[in-house]
């Protein structure tokens, strides 16, 4: 397995994605034999991840999850590819699409909550979003982050900084930093 992970990560550096489309269905295949579809994805989505390009990430596993196009993991890796290669609406609808198929999805509640309060659009949908992901990860850093940055672009300050703050103690990273300075 290691070794194929090597020559996989060497596809991708040297743009050979023709090859590493071929070598991830073979993968693919085997996992689908041993139901491990989940973990699967989540690999592959770490290795396109890392491509110089984010239309070529993108592209990559589009092609390879042409056959589970309905699976909450690729819909998700799906909706944040697109985010990446600026494609915030498909994004939102990529991530609504999920909800609807699994209402407890907190990340993708987190996602698109996030990503509503950061285009300063439909607030009081994020607020409401956010709050339905916090219920699910109560805990999670990104999301308590998330909560604040709603606030923040509501103008509740006082709000915002309780959240941020929390955050910020829970995992100062850069984006969570960012948010509270």
């Amino acid at each position: 397995p290691e070794a194929t992970e090597t020559v996989d990560v060497l596809y991708l550096v040297l743009g050979k994605n023709n090859k590493l489309i071929t070598s991830m269905k073979e993968q693919r295949e085997v996992a689908k034999q041993s139901d491990n579809l989940d973990n699967f994805y989540l690999r592959l989505n770490s290795l396109v991840s890392r491509a110089r390009e984010a239309s070529d990430a993108l592209q990559i596993f589009e092609e390879v999850s042409r056959d589970d196009q309905m699976l909450p993991t690729v819909l998700y890796a799906k909706a944040m590819l697109n985010f990446k290669v600026g494609k915030p609406l498909e994004m939102e609808n990529i991530l609504r699409t999920l909800i609807d198929i699994k209402p407890d999805h907190a990340q993708a509640l987190n996602a698109l909550g996030y990503s509503m309060a950061d285009r300063n659009v439909n607030l009081q949908e994020a607020l409401r979003l956010v709050k339905a992901a916090i219920v699910f990860l109560p805990g999670d850093p990104h999301i308590i982050d998330s909560m604040g940055w709603v606030y923040y672009k509501l103008g509740k300050l006082d709000k915002a900084e309780q959240w941020l703050s929390q955050a910020y103690s829970s995992q100062p990273d850069a984006e969570i930093s960012a948010h509270y300075g």
